[in-house]
């Protein structure tokens, strides 16, 4: 990532600007999804969109809202909530079900949630994130009309420094190039079958379960792993900026973890891990 900044900042003025006014118009596609409802519907497989939930009153609003406003019209929301009632209100006044979980982690949570989900795809994201209209949509066509088994998007950030926006943005657009297994938690889209085939989220890891998730799919099915740039979701930047572009690699387990990063994670990562 250290490379990237390096290049990010290296790039002439013309891209750089051409940058900026790509991810701010992402960026504000996703942000019309909280105030407009989508321009029309389209309907196919039902689809559980499953999110692991720590005190996210400040945010998951945002992301409901998008979610309540997608093109694709079968879905069910599932909200993991490990020790987080105000969060909860919030998730039932939507209207969507709400799980209570008796202990901390991402991929546990995750896990939860798609056991007491019921849809035919599975779609995880993050409560920060805010999805653009089709996001739903597209990443289900992808899924539903090709070989894969599994889908992700473009991500964005909407409220870092710029230099940070960019730099995001082109680890991102990269992904298709070199790393399509790599899938972010932001928006994974896949097959309930594909899920359990693989044993699901890694309750082991305490960060990056995501990237694991995505590798082990890829692993078992040869490859069919897209990650297309039709759709994106803005997501807040507010791991990196106190965890930085630094994060420990998924390989590592909870007891290999470093303790200092351990409180920024409880508060940042969107679960607490250790009480």
């Amino acid at each position: 990532m250290r490379l990237v900044h390096f290049l990010a900042g290296s790039l002439p003025t013309s891209v750089l600007s051409t940058l900026i006014v790509y991810n701010d118009v992402l960026v504000e596609e996703c942000m019309r999804t909280i105030r407009e409802k989508p321009p029309y519907k389209v309907t196919g497989p039902k689809v559980s969109i499953v999110i692991p939930a720590f005190r996210e009153e400040m945010y998951i609003s945002n992301l409901l809202k998008s979610i309540e406003n997608q093109t694709y019209d079968n879905i069910e929301v599932v909200v993991a909530c490990y020790n987080s009632p105000k969060t909860e209100d919030i998730v039932r006044e939507f209207g969507f079900k709400v799980l209570s979980i008796d202990r901390p982690g991402i991929a546990y949570a995750c896990n939860k949630a798609v056991d007491a989900s019921t849809g035919k795809i599975i779609i995880r994201t993050d409560a920060d994130c805010i999805f653009k209209h089709n996001t739903v949509e597209v990443l289900v066509n992808e899924l539903e009309n090709s070989d894969v088994v599994c889908t992700h998007c473009l991500n964005v950030l909407y409220d870092c420094l710029t230099i940070d926006k960019i730099v995001f943005l082109l680890s991102h657009l990269s992904k298709g190039i070199f790393t399509p297994w790599l899938t972010s938690g932001r928006a994974i889209c896949t097959y309930r079958f594909v899920h359990y085939s693989i044993g699901g989220y890694n309750e082991e890891l305490v960060t990056q379960e995501d990237w694991d998730y995505g590798t082990r799919i890829w692993r078992k099915f040869n490859g069919k792993v897209r990650f297309t740039t039709k759709t994106c979701v803005a997501t807040s930047g507010r791991r990196f900026k106190v965890l930085g572009w630094s994060l420990p690699k998924y390989t590592r387990k909870k007891e290999e973890f470093p303790a200092v990063r351990n409180s920024h994670v409880i508060e940042l990562q969107g679960l607490c891990f250790n009480k």
